[in-house]
C-alpha cells in the first residue's frame, strides 16, 4: 500500500469519527434538553443545608474547585508538553 492510499484511508477515517461525534454531541444534547423538559422532581433538602447552609456547601464547593484546578492543571501539562 503506497503512501497516498493510507492517506486517504486516514482522512476518511477522520471524517467519519468526526461525524459520528457531531452526531453524537447532538444526540445526547436532544436528550438532555428532552429530560429537562419532561422529568419533574421535588427539590430535596441537601443534609445539613437547614441548620447551617454555608458551612454545608463550604467543603462541597471547596472540593469540587480543588478537583476542577488538578485535573485543568494536568490537562494543560499534558497538551503543552505533547505540542512540543
Amino acid at each position: 500500500m503506497n503512501d497516498s492510499a493510507l492517506e486517504a484511508i486516514l482522512r476518511r477515517d477522520r471524517q467519519l469519527v468526526l461525524v459520528a461525534l457531531v452526531l453524537l454531541t447532538g444526540l445526547t444534547w436532544a436528550y438532555v434538553l428532552w429530560l429537562s423538559r419532561h422529568v419533574t422532581m421535588p427539590a430535596a433538602p441537601m443534609p445539613g443545608s437547614a441548620r447551617r447552609p454555608h458551612v454545608a456547601w463550604r467543603g462541597q464547593k471547596a472540593t469540587a474547585v480543588c478537583h476542577h484546578h488538578i485535573i485543568a492543571s494536568g490537562m494543560w501539562e499534558r497538551f503543552h508538553s505533547s505540542a512540543a
